[in-house]
């Protein structure tokens, strides 16, 4: 109670993450996401996989422009995360 009047400051939590941990466990997450993001189904490809859809004009420039969301949203964030190989999996 008295840490929410203010009186009190909040404890430093010891089971914070340290940042290359959180960092190097967020570098997992994202390349086991990216890996299965490849082969599935997204609905902005009309359901096509990015590995499928690259293979029309169309289709490669929708890939294109997912990867510059996903770039510009990583540079956003504070996870630093570069998925340049996503890029050359897809020979983009």
């Amino acid at each position: 109670m008295l840490e929410k009047q203010g009186r009190v400051k909040p404890k430093k939590s010891d089971e914070e993450i340290p940042e290359e941990i959180r960092q190097a466990l967020l570098k997992d997450m994202y390349d086991k996401n990216y890996r299965e993001w490849l082969n599935s189904p997204i609905p902005a490809l009309d359901g096509k996989s990015p590995k499928k859809a690259i293979k029309s004009k169309e289709g490669r420039r929708r890939v294109e422009d997912l990867l510059r969301q996903m770039e510009y949203l990583h540079n956003e964030s504070d996870a630093d995360y570069d998925i340049s190989w996503v890029r050359r999996e897809l020979k983009l």
